[in-house]
This record gives structure tokens, C-alpha cells and sequence, in this order.
């Protein structure tokens, strides 16, 4: 990589041929990211390179070969696949999450029951049954703390209502691997954009960034759970995505046994992100 400006220099020359610009988003396109997009159209780096350098505006690719994104899906996801494994180890897995989930019930079970924090909470005004029912859960939250502790950082301690959502916490967790996960994505859609038959979709660098979004919001929801979604929101509100609607979409698929491949198409087709055809985006 060298230090040459690749957005400024397309914002601000939108006269550019094709050629012209492949040459220049080439020379600024590290090779695993050209590697994996050959990779996906079934070609040599090389033969990539000539194809998208070519001055012939009649060449095509192969008969039959459709460049779509869900031909080119595969490919992002195992170019992503190492900021998934830090995504990952932000979160609990989930049998530790069902653990964790049980142990919260319980202290809102035992809270209800005993109308702890209902009202104005006095421990003077405690009966012998609320003072034994507090320290049971005490006990859980101190279980929850030696646990988990540093992988629930969305969890905060409220005395009148318990652990709350941090929301604070869960948009800092939102955004602190969002620009690591979708800048090898924006550049992969941004060389697919010129192949000769790609979806216009690709074309638009609002759309590329909307689809790098989608599919770091899904991740982050795959593999964290529904609660993220409140890390998510500004991300995904600046294309006009639901965070709830996707975490929905995404949830439903994780509970079905979907994997995350599956689920990632499943969420782009719910943001109005057409992987099969190059349909214009509303960005």
C-alpha cells in the first residue's frame, strides 16, 4: 500500500474512464483483497488485472458467469475472517450466555417476588424476607461479576433496578472494530465494481459502504446477541436500516441454525441490499 489518496482522488475526478480508475483502485488494493476477488470469479490475479485494465469495452467475463453478491458473499466473509475471531472474544460463548441469561432471571425473579426496588428502597423499612432475599442477591451478582465480568462491559449495576443495558458501553462496543471489519470489504466491492458485468449497486460508494455495514452489524449481532443492536443504531440508521428489524432477522436465523453465511444474505435481502441481481440501493 502506498500513501496515495484513493477516495479523494476518485471524489474529485468523476471523469475518469474505467480503465483509467482500475488502474489506480489496483495500485491501491492490497493483494489478498485482488487475490480473493480472482479467487471468487474463478480466474488468476493476473488474468484479473487484464481484465479490468483492458481498454475493450466488449470483453466480458466468461459465459455464464454472473458476478452477483452473492457470488462474491463467500469470499468477503473468509476475507473478514480474522476480525470475526476479535469480534468473537468481545462476546460470551453461547452456552455461557444461556448461563449468564439464567442467572439474571433469577435476580429479577427474586426482585419481583419480594418488591425490592419497586419503591423507594430503605433497607430500614426491610422485612426479615427482603434482607435475606438482597443477600441472595448479592450472591448472584457477585457470581455474575467473577464470570463474566469482563465480557459483559453492556452490563451495569443499578441498586434500585439491578444489572441495566449500558448503553454507553454497547456504543463504544459497537464502533471499536467497525472501521477494522468493513475497510477490506469497501475495498474488495470497490475492485468488484469494475469487473466488466458487475451489479451497479457496486458502482456506488454509499452503496458499498451500506453493504460493508449490513454485514458488520450481523456479525456483531450473530455472534453477541440481540442486546447489541443498541450499539448499532447510528451505524445502521445513516442507510435507513431498522437495528431492531435486522437483530430480528439475524436472531431468528441463529435460532434456526443458520450459519453466519446464510444469515449474512438474509440480512442484506432484509436491508433491500438484492444479492442475487444488481439492483440500485436507496442509500
Amino acid at each position: 500500500m502506498n500513501n496515495f489518496d484513493l477516495k479523494s482522488y476518485l471524489a474529485n475526478n468523476p471523469l475518469l474512464t474505467e480503465a483509467e480508475d482500475a488502474e489506480k483502485v489496483l495500485a491501491d488494493t492490497p493483494d489478498e483483497i485482488e487475490a480473493a476477488l480472482a479467487k471468487a470469479l474463478k480466474m488468476s490475479p493476473d488474468e484479473l488485472e487484464k481484465k479490468l485494465t483492458s481498454k475493450d469495452e466488449k470483453e466480458k467475463l466468461d459465459e455464464g458467469l454472473a458476478v452477483t453478491i452473492a457470488l462474491l458473499l463467500p469470499a468477503i466473509l473468509e476475507l473478514t475472517g480474522s476480525v470475526v475471531n476479535k469480534i468473537k472474544q468481545q462476546f460470551l460463548p453461547a452456552e455461557q450466555r444461556d448461563e449468564l441469561n439464567k442467572l439474571l432471571a433469577q435476580i429479577k425473579d427474586i426482585r419481583k417476588k419480594h418488591d425490592i426496588g419497586k419503591f423507594v428502597d430503605n433497607p430500614f423499612n426491610d422485612t426479615p424476607e427482603q434482607k435475606q432475599a438482597k443477600g441472595h442477591i448479592k450472591k448472584i451478582k457477585k457470581e455474575i461479576e467473577d464470570k463474566f465480568g469482563a465480557k459483559v462491559p453492556w452490563l451495569k449495576w443499578d441498586e434500585e433496578k439491578g444489572f441495566v443495558r449500558d448503553d454507553k458501553s454497547l456504543k463504544s462496543l459497537g464502533h471499536k472494530l467497525h472501521h477494522v471489519y468493513t475497510s477490506p470489504i469497501v475495498l474488495f466491492l470497490r475492485l468488484a465494481s469494475l469487473v466488466p458485468g458487475a451489479p451497479k449497486v457496486l458502482k456506488d460508494k454509499g452503496s458499498r459502504q451500506k453493504i460493508a455495514d449490513i454485514l458488520y452489524a450481523a456479525a456483531m449481532l450473530y455472534l453477541g446477541g440481540a442486546h447489541v443492536k443498541h450499539g448499532l443504531h447510528d451505524i445502521l440508521a445513516s442507510h435507513g436500516v431498522d437495528a431492531v428489524k435486522l437483530a430480528d432477522t439475524v436472531g431468528n436465523g441463529y435460532k434456526t441454525g443458520l450459519s453466519f453465511s446464510e444469515v449474512a444474505s438474509e440480512a442484506l435481502n432484509a436491508a433491500g441490499v438484492s444479492i442475487e441481481a444488481g439492483t440500485e440501493l436507496n442509500t
